[in-house]
């Protein structure tokens, strides 16, 4: 059975002595040590050394690092579009096809901010084959908008940089 100690009013389980730990910091990482102490001490209504309020940074931080919080830049970057994501972009469509005046169903979830450029899935939108088609032909006017003011170009613009990139990813 361990025995518990105590140092300045807080118990020490399972420690035979104490450590003393000296290290330098900037005035401003001094700074925010002592107000994260005061916010403690007033959330605990107890005085709290800088042992235990070291204690408290370091818990919190072996939290984040056993379950670390998904940010955009730490989730892996991949083609698979989330299926809750696909769902919610189908439903905006009721089922069908997002080209203005087409009421076939979906069959297609395309990427207007081509994924090899954007890297994202936020901008996504069902299609039909035949739209899917027209879109990576590059014949789709205002396809950066939203779908309702897009409109069938009369010819590819060469010159366009979505269209380029759509022909160097086919040849990859």
């Amino acid at each position: 059975m361990e025995q518990a100690y105590e140092f300045d009013g807080f118990p020490i389980m399972g420690c035979w002595e104490l450590e003393t730990i000296t290290f330098k910091v900037d005035h401003k990482t001094a700074l925010k040590l002592r107000k994260f102490q005061q916010k403690l001490e007033k959330q605990t209504k107890i005085k709290m050394p800088l042992g235990k309020v070291l204690n408290k940074l370091l818990e919190g931080v072996e939290q984040e690092v056993v379950r670390p919080k998904k940010t955009r830049e730490s989730q892996k970057v991949t083609r698979y579009i989330p299926a809750q994501t696909k769902r919610e972009a189908v439903d905006r469509h009721n089922g069908k096809c997002a080209f203005p005046g087409c009421n076939k169903p979906y069959q297609e979830i395309h990427h207007p901010q081509r994924f090899a450029i954007k890297k994202s899935h936020e901008d996504i939108v069902p299609l039909c084959k035949n739209h899917h088609h027209i879109a990576h032909a590059g014949l789709i006017k205002n396809e950066e908008q939203a779908p309702a003011l897009w409109s069938v170009k009369p010819e590819r613009d060469w010159n366009d940089y979505k269209s380029r990139v759509d022909v160097m990813v086919r040849r990859d």
